[in-house]
C-alpha cells in the first residue's frame, strides 16, 4: 500500500524553504481524525530542514480568509496561498481511512494518508505520498486464563492513546521520504525593517 515517490526531475535549488501544512481532508467518519493525522504529521516534518509554519498560525490565516470552513483553500490557487501564508512549499493531505475494529478478543486500529509538497509559484508536485499503517492486538485465547488479559489488551489497542501510534509510524515513514533542501537555503538572514 505504499506508493511514496519525490519527483524524478527535482534539483534541491527547487525544495522551498519555507512549508505550510495545510488542514488534511477527512474522508473518514472520525471527526478527530483530521487533527490528530495532521498533528502527527507536523511533528515529524519539523524535523527536517526546513521552516515550518505553525499549524494554528495557518489555520488563524486561513480563517481570516474565510476559506478555512468548507476547504475554501482546496479551490485557492496554489500560488496566492503562497503569499498570504509566506510558505514556498505547501503540503496537502487527505486521510482515506481511519479505522478502529473491535471484537472481543481482536481489535485493529488503522490509518491511511494521501500527501503531496508542491510548490507554491508552480503548483509543481516536489513529493507524493500514499501510505496505510495498522496495529492489531489479540487473538482467539485457546487458554480460559488468558482470555482476560487478551480482552483487556484488545481493549486499550483502541483507546485514543493507542490511536497516536499508528498515527505517528504512518507520519514517520512518509515523512521520511520527504526530500530535503540543504541546509543553507533553509536558514534565512533576518529581515531588516528599519535603520535608525
Amino acid at each position: 500500500m505504499d506508493h511514496l515517490k519525490v519527483n524524478p526531475g527535482i534539483m534541491k535549488s527547487e525544495l522551498p524553504a519555507t512549508v505550510a501544512i495545510l488542514p488534511f481532508e477527512n474522508r473518514t467518519k472520525a471527526l478527530d481524525a483530521q487533527d490528530r493525522v495532521r498533528k502527527s504529521f507536523f511533528n515529524q516534518f519539523s524535523s527536517k530542514k526546513y521552516n515550518d509554519i505553525e499549524l494554528h498560525r495557518i489555520n488563524v490565516i486561513l480563517a481570516r480568509e474565510q476559506i478555512l470552513d468548507n476547504k475554501g483553500f482546496i479551490n485557492t490557487p496554489r500560488d496566492h496561498l503562497g503569499r498570504l501564508l509566506k510558505a514556498d512549499g505547501l503540503i496537502f493531505g487527505t486521510i482515506t481511512s481511519y479505522d478502529t475494529i473491535y471484537i472481543g478478543a481482536y481489535s485493529r486500529v488503522s490509518v491511511e494518508l494521501e500527501a503531496k509538497l508542491i510548490q507554491a509559484k508552480t503548483g509543481k508536485i516536489l513529493w507524493q505520498g500514499k501510505h496505510r499503517t495498522s496495529s492489531h492486538e489479540g487473538g482467539i485465547p485457546l487458554d480460559p486464563i488468558n482470555l482476560i488479559p487478551t480482552l483487556f489488551r484488545t481493549l486499550v489497542n483502541v483507546s485514543d492513546m493507542e490511536m497516536l501510534k499508528p498515527c505517528d509510524n504512518l507520519s514517520r515513514i512518509m515523512v521520511a521520504t520527504i526530500p530535503e533542501p540543504d541546509i543553507g537555503s533553509s536558514i534565512s538572514p533576518p529581515k531588516i525593517e528599519l535603520v535608525a
